[in-house]
């Protein structure tokens, strides 16, 4: 559960707006191939959502269901921010 609690204790914070300390995303990358740095530089340049989803789907993936949860929360928010969106777009039915 170590690493699966991990990715939702990370995805949790980036969603709370917490500033993750460079040495800890560069840590990775200190001990990867240099395909997988271009990839972790690029999720360094995500936005907090992105980057909390990516984790959440880490734990998906390993089985957890408070990961899938999270998705699906994380879905649903989207989706409301959507048709709150929509509905405030002036109507073009005149």
């Amino acid at each position: 559960m170590g690493h699966v609690g991990a990715a939702i204790a990370y995805g949790s914070l980036l969603l709370r707006g917490a500033q993750v300390p460079e040495s800890l995303t560069k840590f990775c990358s200190k001990r990867s191939s240099s395909a997988r740095k271009v990839k972790n530089t690029e999720s360094t340049e995500m936005d907090p959502v992105e980057r909390a989803k990516a984790q959440f789907q880490i734990a998906a993936k390993a089985g957890s269901d408070l990961g899938l949860k999270w998705l699906q929360r994380l879905d649903e928010e989207e989706n409301r921010l959507l048709e709150e969106s929509r509905s405030k777009e002036p109507s073009s039915q005149n």
